[in-house]
């Protein structure tokens, strides 16, 4: 992520909207832990939410436009990773003040905790099971016939409730 420039805002997408409505999620529920001075729950949220649903499943489906330089998904990366390393800064303090340092400059301990950020619809959450489950299902086919996950694979059809993610999915999966 800290190879792209932050843009100063960008258009997000469905797919944006997605993954920012779980970040707001995490957030909050992170927020009320520590609060409550609980920091398991901080700690094991946010590790599952970046290796179980923000790195195999947003970040891949938002590859192309990344590259292509799309302030979107730019811009949602960028966030992500900030409130990240903001939501675990009290539990690993040196790792997410060195990777705050190098990506964005200053201390991570010096910047304000997150808070869910407005204007991102909650409902977007709704889809995160079937986008888990779809992705999942192209990516076990791909492996049962041997296929290259880069392959082309026709005859494919994006469920009609995931269809507000279907260009990143169909580009992600290469859905012909």
């Amino acid at each position: 992520i800290s190879s792209f420039d932050e843009p100063p805002a960008g258009k997000l997408l469905a797919t944006d909207e997605w993954i920012l409505s779980e970040l707001n999620g995490l957030t909050e529920e992170s927020v009320g832990a520590y609060e409550a001075l609980n920091l398991f729950v901080p700690s094991n949220r946010c590790r599952e939410f970046l290796w179980n649903v923000f790195a195999p499943h947003y970040v891949e489906m938002v590859k192309a436009r990344a590259y292509a330089g799309d302030t979107g998904a730019l811009w949602t990366l960028h966030a992500c990773l900030r409130g990240l390393l903001r939501l675990l800064a009290p539990v690993i303090p040196f790792s997410t003040d060195r990777i705050w340092r190098s990506a964005y400059g200053g201390s991570v301990h010096a910047e304000r905790f997150p808070r869910a950020l407005d204007g991102i619809p909650a409902s977007r959450r709704d889809a995160t099971a079937a986008i888990l489950e779809f992705n999942s299902s192209i990516w076990k086919a791909k492996r049962d016939r041997g296929a290259s996950l880069n392959e082309e694979w026709p005859g494919v059809t994006i469920p009609a409730g995931l269809e507000p993610y279907g260009v990143d999915l169909r580009r992600m999966h290469r859905l012909v």
